[in-house]
């Protein structure tokens, strides 16, 4: 009797415990993620890894990894991430598919014969910020090398590539008492185009000699500066990566969270500037032709007077002169733009700041013992430049004043910090009338950013002898507002007829301002 009891109870107890079992799987369903909406388009771009786990990534640990549409990726590592398989992951070519929120991704180094293959979860994507947690397994000759399980990712969105701005050379010197490489002398560093660098150190006698590194070869993916090297003498290979910052007005500056062996972090900065090469030094200033055209019944001079300046903007005069014709029939052209040289191709680009191609004057170039020698790319004329005399100089400013001409038309730049929050505003006068504004409102963190186009025409009147533009009212052509404008070395002025207006000044748009724009453009709200 007692054994039967004691079955019974048994029973009773299994039973409850199924009741529970099943109330309890009833009462907390298993809830699937919900479906990251239009993912494989948020996905697209340039992505670094910032966070493993709540904790910062140190530099020489990180990833980029870009998504491009159709599939591909490219995926480049800096060197402790896989520093025991010892090698060179730079923009790798890879494949991904996506499944819902999870991804598959898979990228081969052939020469290697090493995987790498991914499987990220993503938990939540901005514009900014990827939340993810990952799986990835590494492949060696085909066999399971490394496995990394429930990795808790934070990744960050590069909107910004270094890789053409940071071809150069660049001066600086590392002052870090933690770092690894800092001496706290003054070095150079010449990156080029073909992802190769030269490391220069002055000798006894104060001289730039490339006598260290046997081998010295860079990438740069996003921000991500990855180098590696070895020494004159030794075949051990060097590694060290950074974060470039910032590289504006020929200046650089570097960042890099590094690791010490107790597992604690700090971080290193470095900054440089950026060394002119003989060409740029010595095309900085002014440059003068004298050219004569004959016609049937005249003689026209040419003069052109051409300027490049520090900061990257070109401007050029020309004075078109008729010998037997009235003072009041000369002609003038006033015009500026952007520069860039290219040392190794021996070219000189001459851009009107629109970023097209049609804005664009390619001219090769060389310096002789009279001057400089530009030469267009479809062979036509060989234009030969010399300094200007102080007499020529002269001379070019009497005609300047006595020829009117549009001298405002380009594209110009100005800054009002007089208010409340920062302004910034583009201006371009084009050949056709048009008058196109870009004005940017920067408070704080928040950008706005407003455009309009509108028509311009000169404003001729007997009762205003000065320089007067009339710009019509975008919702009403007759209705326009008169501006007088000026420009003395090279700065434009505009201001209303009101007896007392504020006169606001604009210089030629550079590219230090071109590139501002673009990172104000990024976080227009």
């Amino acid at each position: 009797m007692k054994k039967n009891l004691l079955w019974m109870l048994a029973s009773i107890l299994t039973c409850c415990a199924s009741m529970l079992t099943a109330c309890s799987s009833n009462d907390n369903p298993v809830v699937e993620e919900p479906v990251i909406d239009n993912l494989a388009v948020k996905i697209l771009g340039k992505w670094m890894m910032a966070e493993t786990d709540g904790k910062p990534v140190p530099t020489d640990s990180k990833q980029v990894i870009t998504y491009e549409s159709g599939s591909k990726l490219y995926y480049s590592l800096s060197i402790n991430a896989i520093s025991d398989l010892n090698v060179w992951v730079n923009h790798c070519e890879g494949r991904y598919m996506i499944y819902g929120n999870k991804l598959s991704q898979v990228v081969e180094l052939a020469d290697a014969n090493i995987k790498f293959t991914q499987s990220p979860n993503i938990i939540s994507i901005t514009d900014n910020d990827m939340y993810l947690i990952t799986n990835n397994e590494t492949f060696v000759d085909g066999k399971s090398h490394r496995i990394t399980k429930n990795l808790n990712e934070r990744k960050v969105r590069v909107t910004h590539d270094y890789s053409a701005d940071i071809v150069g050379i660049w001066e600086g010197r590392q002052t870090s008492e933690e770092d690894v490489h800092s001496d706290g002398q003054l070095h150079r560093w010449e990156y080029k185009a073909d992802g190769t660098f030269v490391y220069y150190r002055q000798d006894d006698n104060g001289e730039w000699v490339d006598d260290v590194n046997s081998m010295a070869e860079y990438f740069v993916d996003g921000v991500l500066l990855c180098t590696r090297w070895k020494n004159v003498g030794d075949d051990t290979e060097y590694r060290e990566s950074w974060e470039i910052a910032s590289i504006e007005n020929d200046k650089m500056n570097w960042t890099a969270i590094r690791q010490k062996a107790d597992g604690s972090t700090y971080t290193a900065d470095f900054s440089m500037t950026r060394v002119k090469t003989e060409e740029e030094k010595t095309l900085t200033g002014d440059w003068y032709l004298v050219k004569e055209n004959a016609y049937f019944d005249e003689t026209e001079v040419v003069h052109l007077l051409l300027s490049f300046d520090e900061y990257g903007v070109y401007t050029y005069n020309a004075y078109y002169i008729y010998s037997n014709e009235p003072v009041n029939h000369n002609e003038r052209r006033y015009r500026h733009g952007i520069y860039t040289v290219d040392e190794a191709a021996g070219t000189i680009v001459l851009r009107d700041g629109r970023n097209t191609e049609g804005g664009n004057e390619i001219f090769s170039y060389a310096f002789t013992n009279d001057g400089l020698e530009l030469y267009p790319s479809d062979d036509t004329y060989t234009y030969k430049f010399s300094r200007p005399t102080e007499a020529e100089l002269q001379k070019l400013s009497e005609y300047h004043k006595s020829i009117s001409a549009d001298d405002y038309v380009g594209r110009w730049f100005g800054i009002d910090n007089s208010g409340e929050s920062m302004v910034y505003l583009m201006i371009e006068f084009d050949d056709d009338g048009n008058l196109k504004y870009k004005r940017y409102n920067v408070s704080g963190d928040d950008v706005t950013c407003t455009e309009e186009t509108r028509i311009f025409s000169v404003f001729d009147s007997e009762e205003e002898d000065d320089k007067i533009i009339e710009v019509h009212d975008p919702m009403d052509f007759f209705k326009t507002t008169l501006y007088r404008w000026n420009i003395v070395d090279d700065i434009l002025s505009l201001s209303t007829l009101e007896e007392g207006a504020a006169v606001t000044t604009y210089h030629p748009l550079t590219p230090a301002d071109i590139k501002l724009m673009e990172e104000l453009d990024k976080k227009v709200k």
